[in-house]
């Protein structure tokens, strides 16, 4: 049987490989967030999100030991130091995120971390921006205005912790461009496992909680879906075009709408919906606009797992 899909996968086409793979990576990350919301419930966010990094990173580590761990070797540790804090602060926020608002408002509002990317290129990397680029990073703040919709309603302290999660994802996916140009993904992969460990260690020791045995299975469980959403998600953009892929991180809504509704009862509000729909568009149209100036996409999520 094993033999039969390994036979059917190897004869479909890139494109739809890597297609097939975006969409698994978006199912991975939106039943992380599920169990990440219910483990909330009893275990500090802070705390989770360190076994997350914990399980997460063993995951990978068979990898680095067959390596003979030649993907620690890093001539950019500082870059790495920083984006690992940048990874971390974005976690924890998005973590505690997700036991105060709708899934689906998180996943809306998430789609935001390219737009605050794109900025922070022109900021820090001098990239130069054409009308339809700077059209497309407006648009995606209206977006982000439709859901949030202040002063008609008290901006909520889980959209706040959401957007700031994804300003500082954007920081770490910046990080990833400059540190793609002289190290190996796997050694930006294995060094944020160990950034993370240990910089989510230190709040989770202020509010511990030791687990029962059966949160701690499901925090293995949350730490193998955060790996298995990075290894499918990138191997995606190896099989296959960024440009093609980003319509199908819409996907990751769509999951966070049946989950939320089915497990949660929440019903979004059609603002939700339309706001959501026109950051990740204004998303698209970045990447598209990034690869028609030929400069080479970050492949990194815009989830912030």
């Amino acid at each position: 049987m094993t033999n039969k899909i390994g036979i059917v996968w190897a004869n479909q086409s890139a494109s739809l490989k890597s297609i097939f793979l975006m969409i698994a990576s978006t199912f991975f990350a939106a039943t992380m967030h599920v169990l990440v919301r219910i483990n909330t419930e009893d275990l500090h966010a802070f705390e989770v999100a360190f076994f997350r990094s914990l399980f997460g990173f063993i995951v990978i580590l068979p990898m680095i030991v067959r390596s003979r761990f030649k993907f620690l070797k890093t001539t950019k540790l500082r870059l790495h130091l920083v984006r690992g804090l940048l990874n971390t602060t974005s976690m924890l926020m998005f973590f505690s995120s997700l036991g105060l608002i709708t899934l689906a408002r998180v996943n809306s509002l998430s789609f935001t971390a390219p737009i605050f990317l794109a900025i922070l290129s022109v900021i820090f990397l001098g990239e130069r921006f054409r009308i339809y680029r700077w059209m497309a990073i407006v648009m995606g703040f209206i977006g982000m205005l439709i859901i949030l919709r202040p002063g008609w309603l008290e901006i909520d302290t889980g959209s706040i912790l959401v957007l700031a999660s994804a300003f500082f994802w954007a920081g770490s996916m910046l990080f990833i461009k400059i540190l793609s140009k002289t190290d190996d993904s796997l050694t930006i992969v294995s060094w944020m496992g160990v950034t993370t460990i240990i910089l989510s260690f230190i709040p989770a020791i202020l509010v511990w909680k030791t687990p029962d045995f059966n949160q701690l299975v499901w925090l293995v469980v949350i730490g193998c879906l955060g790996s298995a959403t990075q290894l499918t998600l990138s191997q995606a953009f190896k099989e296959g075009d960024p440009t093609l892929l980003m319509p199908f991180d819409y996907v990751k809504l769509i999951w966070g709408i049946v989950f939320g509704f089915w497990l949660f009862g929440e019903v979004p509000d059609v603002f939700t919906w339309i706001g959501g729909t026109i950051i990740f568009v204004s998303g698209v149209l970045i990447a598209m606009r990034e690869k028609k100036s030929n400069a080479k996409p970050a492949h990194a999520s815009t989830s912030v797992v």
